[in-house]
């Protein structure tokens, strides 16, 4: 997560549209919960995981999803925002 973020904010500062869609997108594909998991592997996460880290990252690949479809129209603006709130997010958890 920590190189995605930094090559988004690489290809921000470079106008590289093509390439903050593509690693937010990996961002928001990367979502534990929305992986092809069995039965038992989701009830262990969710009996492990706290709920505050549960909603958080759910945020945070929602966030990257908006992220890299702003970059997807060349949305200057709509990608500036949603990087600003996952950075947020990821100072948030890790606090």
């Amino acid at each position: 997560m920590r190189q995605a973020s930094q090559e988004i904010l690489d290809a921000l500062v470079m106008g590289r549209d093509d390439v903050v869609a593509s690693r937010a997108q990996a961002i928001h594909d990367s979502f534990i919960m929305a992986w092809s998991l069995t039965d038992e592997e989701r009830q262990i996460l969710k009996q492990t995981l706290p709920p505050a880290f549960v909603a958080l990252d759910k945020n945070l690949h929602a966030t990257a999803g908006a992220q890299s479809a702003a970059a997807r129209t060349g949305n200057r603006p709509g990608q500036h925002k949603p990087f600003a709130a996952m950075i947020d997010i990821c100072a948030m958890c890790h606090a």
